[in-house]
């Protein structure tokens, strides 16, 4: 995702597109998983602050996890 990507869809969800904005971001939307990962974490991220979440939404934490467990250095005794 670019940067004007995220920009974009931070205004989607916040209704500051104009008709063909909103249409290209929601077509990018359809086409892109990082794009629709994000719009999940942004809707999730505003739900927690306006005190909307809900507790057994299904989150998914565990590649972000893995990756970061991947990357630490492997100590030696």
């Amino acid at each position: 995702m670019t940067e004007r990507q995220y920009e974009n869809l931070s205004a989607l969800m916040d209704s500051e597109l104009d008709t063909a904005q909103e249409l290209t971001s929601l077509d990018d939307l359809v086409c892109d998983d990082a794009m629709r990962r994000k719009w999940q974490n942004y809707h999730l991220i505003r739900a927690t602050i306006r005190r909307e979440a809900k507790t057994d939404m299904p989150i998914d934490i565990s590649a972000a996890v893995a990756a970061h467990v991947a990357n630490e250095p492997i100590p030696f005794a």
